[in-house]
């Protein structure tokens, strides 16, 4: 398995650049759950598994790919008798949920298929090759990712959201997500109302803002769990949540996991 990672944006960018990678998969090798604070597309190269997000199991191939959103939970897995070999890049940066957008993929479609395969897989190998130079190489890297992007077919043009509302939105979440604020409050900062809040999620999101609050707790539960040893009432404070066992209760229902045993998976 190859796997490179940029700690620092090398370049004054809007979009950066974070891991890529190939790995040619034992059978039945799973990966997740698990969270990540960035954009994830991979793509087969050879052989079947499945993805599953947000509750729901896709099926893939060789010439198809997946996209993983931040700040949620996922798992995939090879198939146990043709396991699959794919190439990965990931990305952040201002432009990376609109450079996503405008190629057609969301939280509605995650699943792919690139017309000539080939090529894509070619521009996947040649960011891997970039990555080992910083700068230009830096630089060449997020090239490849947009050329990458383009053999994606579905285009389609800018959702036109009111950002400005979402952004603020966001910003407060993601400020105050360790205080138990509720929707309504996330409402009155945006300056707008529950059903407006609701509808600039789904259409930015595809969630309900309870629901992107919650991940986002979540995501942080899961930084603490992996990182220290404090108790669950502990981390359900540090994330705004009432105790250990609701905390409890919602890991068990996005991840299948209890806490703890997410805790001892991710520590091995």
């Amino acid at each position: 398995m190859n796997d490179y990672f940029f700690s620092e944006p090398c370049l004054p960018l809007s979009l950066q650049i974070i891991n890529c990678g190939s790995e040619r998969c034992s059978p039945g090798h799973t990966f997740g759950p698990a969270i990540r604070e960035h954009y994830l597309i991979h793509f087969v190269a050879s052989g079947k598994g499945i993805f599953c997000a947000d509750g729901k199991i896709w099926e893939l191939r060789a010439g198809q790919g997946f996209l993983i959103l931040p700040e949620e939970i996922t798992t995939y897995r090879a198939d146990s008798s043709d396991p699959w070999e794919y190439s990965w890049v990931g990305y952040t940066g201002a432009a990376a949920g609109k450079v996503t957008l405008t190629v057609g993929l969301s939280p509605e479609k995650r699943v792919f298929s690139c017309q000539d395969a080939g090529a894509a897989l070619e521009i996947l190998r040649q960011i891997e090759d970039d990555a080992l130079h910083l700068e230009a190489g830096g630089l060449s890297a997020v090239g490849g990712l947009l050329r990458f992007l383009a053999c994606i077919p579905g285009r389609r043009p800018d959702t036109r959201l009111p950002r400005q509302h979402y952004d603020r939105a966001r910003w407060y979440m993601e400020g105050h997500y360790a205080t138990p604020i509720t929707v309504q409050q996330v409402a009155n900062f945006a300056q707008i109302s529950r059903a407006q809040l609701y509808r600039l999620f789904q259409e930015a999101e595809g969630r309900s803002p309870k629901q992107a609050l919650t991940a986002l707790r979540l995501r942080h539960a899961c930084r603490l769990l992996t990182e220290t040893d404090a108790p669950l009432d502990a981390i359900a404070a540090q994330v705004g949540l009432a105790s250990g066992q609701r905390l409890g209760v919602l890991f068990r229902k996005e991840t299948g996991l209890s806490p703890g045993v997410y805790r001892d998976r991710m520590r091995r």
